[in-house]
């Protein structure tokens, strides 16, 4: 929380009425926190979790969905036996990629597989697999809270991060949109 405090000063260096103790910091530890996870480069989280073990439903067209977990935030990587390479990066449901995944000559398959993200952050579905559909690895980064296993490295990007969101409930889009580029500028040096 001083850290993100700093990076209050750094943006009002000469208001000192800009950077008080009322700044309601930890109602947006966390949102902060998840922002930066959610941006920063997969090489940078080194947290992550195996849920290779979760539950499928298969289809008769080769897709299928996974349950994912509670505390799931963001993929790392999903591949299924018979893929050539794995899925690092999701489709969103909202995206015109997903409709084409039901079409089966534009749909992603084992040499360029594709997964969605649907059911509200709940499930993945992908797209596809031949035979019986086996997970062979399944990483995610997980999230529940700032906790002890938080990256040190992503500190200065979440401080900055929370600096901005503390400065666009304050009312104060320019410094909010400042705060929002070092975190940014921080992120892309990892």
């Amino acid at each position: 929380m001083g850290q993100a405090l700093r990076c209050l000063d750094e943006i009002y260096p000469e208001d000192n009425s800009a950077n008080t103790l009322n700044f309601p910091l930890e109602e947006f530890a966390d949102e902060a926190a998840r922002r930066v996870l959610l941006a920063a480069p997969l090489h940078a989280v080194p947290c992550v979790s195996d849920f290779s073990g979760a539950g499928i439903t298969a289809r008769e067209d080769g897709s299928g969905e996974i349950a994912l977990p509670d505390d799931f935030l963001r993929l790392a990587r999903l591949r299924m036996e018979g893929w050539k390479r794995p899925v690092t990066v999701l489709i969103p449901e909202e995206s015109a990629a997903y409709p084409k995944q039901f079409h089966p000559a534009t749909r992603g398959g084992c040499a360029k597989p594709a997964a969605v993200l649907v059911r509200g952050g709940k499930a993945l579905e992908y797209f596809s697999v031949t035979g019986t559909p086996r997970i062979a690895e399944a990483l995610y980064i997980p999230f529940s809270g700032i906790g002890e296993e938080y990256p040190d490295k992503l500190g200065g990007a979440t401080a900055w991060m929370l600096a901005a969101l503390v400065l666009s409930v304050s009312n104060d889009p320019p410094g909010a949109k400042e705060a929002e580029a070092r975190a940014g500028e921080l992120l892309s040096l990892l």
